[in-house]
């Protein structure tokens, strides 16, 4: 199985480095334009199924996506942003600490591995080749890579990918395999074969990384991206 994960476009609050955890912030222009050139980019994938997180900048991400293919969105709160509590609508500071109205890093990755599995889960005995879309979020991605490469210990992709940021409208392909034996725990093998991928937005003014990762915030000694 392939999955294509795909980060929303831009909002309001990503240019002006707003934290919006949950808060159902909507696309602007230039984030509905990010929204067309990657479904431009992905036009010629075929995608089996896809998938969103049911926060608008990411829903209607999804929706602009799924045009080419004809395919309706899912959308599950599984894929959710990070809630942020107090931090929500604020500007991010330097060094911000996660608040105690926030989800701990060990909570958010806990949410995120619980809905992977679940989705794998409801995905038994399906061909190789079988492509899915899903489309979420800054922090939940950058997190969900860390899951990938150290909970369920998937091959990791090329180091230059590494040094890429999840920026607006990223793309992060996974390939998945697994062993039927067992749905309530069978061998689970996995790569991350790309992460960042933004060649679809070559040549566009993009605020700084910064700014449009203000919800990627860290508790001391979490893991974070060597970025």
């Amino acid at each position: 199985m392939l999955l294509y994960f795909v980060r929303h476009g831009q909002t309001d609050d990503n240019v002006q480095g707003i934290i919006q955890g949950q808060l159902d912030t909507p696309l602007n222009d230039h984030g509905k334009y990010e929204a067309t050139l990657c479904s431009e980019r992905l036009k010629d994938v075929r995608f089996d199924e896809i998938w969103s997180s049911d926060l608008s900048r990411a829903s209607e991400t999804a929706y602009t996506l799924a045009q080419p293919h004809g395919l309706p969105v899912v959308v599950h709160p599984g894929l959710r942003e990070r809630h942020l509590g107090s931090l929500q609508g604020r500007m991010r500071s330097k060094d911000e600490k996660i608040p105690s109205d926030a989800e701990s890093t060990k909570q958010f990755r806990q949410r995120i591995l619980d809905f992977f599995l679940f989705f794998l889960q409801s995905h038994q005995n399906l061909p190789s080749n079988h492509t899915i879309l899903l489309v979420s979020h800054g922090a939940y991605l950058a997190n969900f890579l860390q899951v990938l490469l150290t909970s369920m210990h998937f091959s990791p992709p090329p180091e230059s990918d590494l040094r890429r940021r999840c920026l607006n409208t990223s793309i992060m392909r996974v390939s998945v395999e697994m062993d039927d034996q067992d749905k309530s725990g069978g061998s689970i093998k996995g790569e991350v074969i790309s992460w960042g991928e933004v060649e679809h937005l070559a040549g566009l003014f993009e605020p700084p990384p910064e700014r449009q990762l203000a919800d990627d915030v860290s508790e001391p000694g979490a893991l974070r991206l060597s970025t």
